[in-house]
């Protein structure tokens, strides 16, 4: 079984029956509203890693990383600020 969570690592967003030595093949893609999916870690904070779909041969726990969206900048047009 591949078990999805949310970032924290224990909020649950899906899970999946994957039969041993097979790839996941629903994957989901999760969305925020102030971020931006990036894809799978394995531990919490960790890097994406694009490998950890394939080739599952026992219980597999995946967490998704985001990247924060950031406030762009004001633009001035030119003028200096008082």
């Amino acid at each position: 079984m591949t078990y999805y969570y949310d970032e924290d690592g224990e909020t649950v967003l899906d899970t999946e029956q994957v039969m041993e030595g097979m790839d996941c093949v629903n994957v989901p893609t999760p969305t925020k509203a102030d971020a931006v999916f990036l894809g799978w870690t394995n531990e919490v904070g960790g890097a994406v890693d694009a490998t950890l779909t394939e080739d599952v041969m026992s219980d597999r726990n995946l967490i998704a990383v985001y990247e924060r969206e950031t406030e762009p900048e004001p633009e001035n047009n030119g003028e200096e600020e008082p």
